[in-house]
């Protein structure tokens, strides 16, 4: 069922009237981008307007920020998108993990198609989907080209997408609000690794 239409304010995003978010689509340890970007697909909002609201400083949304509670504005998130601060911080790696973290979006093939990204997936030891089995990807099968893991326009721009040729990361592009809830071994197995690598929100 689709969301109601939106009508935002051109300098902060404050819905006039409908539903912004559904907390209800968070899976446990999904990353802030995969967040962002169901917020994005529901909303039809540009990218830009997400990078520029929710930076800590003013900054350029094309260049964007690092994907770190030191540059995003946790209580802005928390004010637009209706959930506890807490999950927003789950959505995030430490600072004493982000030397240790991939500069680029690495993602599963198969969370992707069911609209999922995990912080864990950002983890350089972390070879495969803890979930799935399967190795992580940080290029693009179509064009070859990786992403930078930064909130900028070009990212928010293309949820679950190449930012460079658009085309889908896996089979299909999810249908968000139709998602599974995630398996209880599913839950298990990314929890275990997120708590196993110090990665505690």
């Amino acid at each position: 069922m689709p969301l109601p239409i939106m009508l935002f304010d051109e300098s902060k995003l404050k819905p006039t009237f409908g539903y912004v978010f559904d907390r209800k689509w968070i899976h446990p340890h999904e990353s802030i981008v995969s967040i962002l970007w169901k917020l994005v697909r529901q909303n039809r909002i540009p990218g830009h307007m997400i990078a520029f609201q929710f930076a800590r400083e003013v900054v350029d949304p094309y260049e964007g920020i690092t994907v770190c509670e030191t540059q995003l504005d946790i209580g802005e998130l928390n004010k637009v998108l209706g959930i506890p601060a807490k999950m927003i911080r789950e959505s995030l790696l430490p600072e004493s993990l982000q030397r240790s973290s991939s500069p680029w979006l690495r993602h599963c093939r198969r969370c992707v198609k069911d609209g999922y990204h995990s912080v864990v997936h950002q983890l350089n030891r972390v070879g495969k989907c803890p979930v799935h089995g399967l190795e992580l990807n940080d290029t693009c099968q179509e064009c070859g080209k990786r992403t930078p893991y930064r909130l900028n326009a070009s990212l928010l721009d293309s949820p679950y997408r190449c930012s460079h040729c658009r085309k889908p990361y896996s089979s299909c592009v999810p249908k968000l609000t139709a998602s599974m809830p995630m398996s209880k071994l599913a839950r298990r197995a990314i929890t275990r690794v997120r708590l196993g690598s110090g990665a505690r929100p």
